[in-house]
């Protein structure tokens, strides 16, 4: 709260910043060491015969790395959306139980339910979490899916 210079009767728009700056700091350093690995075993001379053909840097990036790359890019994006649900702890520390409305994640609502011994709200909540974690990870294996059965 020192470090960001905010409380409960800041703006919003504050608190967000300082949450998104958390999370920035905290948890893209694993997708950037995914993404910096993919970018090492990219094959030299790919890129020095696209260049030789004429293609520019945005075109040999968008063209070439990514479409190589696009599996770890995933795989990046998939373990900062897992990180986002751990946001939770950073949150809870910089604004208590009760964040402003627009913050107040899903894990507040089970958590403070859970305080009240409202067991009913707090099954449902968990339930549903899981459904759309189950429905993320369906998501997922059938893009996979699908990408395996067009490489083929």
């Amino acid at each position: 709260q020192e470090l960001f210079q905010i409380d409960l009767l800041s703006p919003w728009e504050t608190c967000a910043g300082a949450l998104l700056c958390l999370y920035c700091w905290k948890y893209t350093g694993t997708a950037a060491a995914i993404l910096y690995a993919a970018q090492v075993h990219l094959q030299r001379e790919v890129m020095e015969a696209a260049k030789l053909d004429g293609c520019g840097e945005c075109r040999l990036f968008f063209r070439i790395r990514l479409p190589i790359i696009r599996g770890q890019v995933g795989l990046s994006l998939l373990f900062l959306l897992m990180d986002y649900f751990r946001i939770y702890k950073e949150s809870f520390l910089l604004f208590g139980r009760y964040p402003p409305d627009e913050l107040y994640l899903i894990q507040h609502y089970m958590a403070n339910h859970y305080l009240k011994m409202d067991v009913f709200h707090v099954s449902v909540a968990a339930a549903s979490m899981a459904m759309l974690c189950l429905l993320l990870f369906g998501l997922s294996a059938l893009l996979m899916k699908e990408k395996r059965v067009k490489t083929k």
